[in-house]
């Protein structure tokens, strides 16, 4: 993050969000200042380019959670398997955390770019002036299938 820019309020919601993150209206009170600020804060490019730099590091870091939680997960489940007195919601929440991770982590669809087809023109290209017999030669030179006559 580049921090020189911003205030010495901006800087402290920034570091909090990313180390402490929360909702937003309990984070607002912690700092205690006015919701107002950070909507005149929001207007900065600056301040705006930062916090979208401490929102990605917060879902590189959900993602670790989630990537970690699973995997803590899979063990729990397996030590369950064998344990007579195994709890349901153990079961439950370990469950829940590998199916969170396999749905966050499933690699997303690519947008398929449509390929456009050319369309028949709506109306004929030959220009009205040249005469009909010229325009069907100048029609047919363009197909490809046309064999030219000796």
């Amino acid at each position: 993050m580049n921090l020189i820019h911003l205030s010495k309020d901006q800087r402290r919601f920034l570091r909090l969000v990313r180390d402490q993150p929360d909702t937003l209206d309990r984070l607002i009170d912690r700092l205690m200042f006015k919701p107002w600020r950070l909507s005149m804060w929001l207007r900065s490019q600056v301040f705006r380019d930062n916090l979208a730099e401490v929102m990605q590091i917060l879902r590189r870091r959900r993602k670790l959670e989630l990537d970690l939680a699973a995997s803590a997960g899979i063990v729990t489940i397996a030590r369950l398997m064998h344990d007579k007195n195994a709890s349901l919601g153990q079961l439950l929440a370990a469950t829940a955390a590998v199916e969170l991770q396999q749905q966050y982590s499933r690699p997303r669809k690519a947008a398929r770019k449509s390929v456009k087809m050319p369309s028949a023109p709506s109306r004929s290209l030959v220009h009205p002036d040249v005469p009909e017999d010229e325009a069907l030669l100048h029609i047919q030179s363009l197909d490809p299938t046309h064999q030219p006559a000796d």
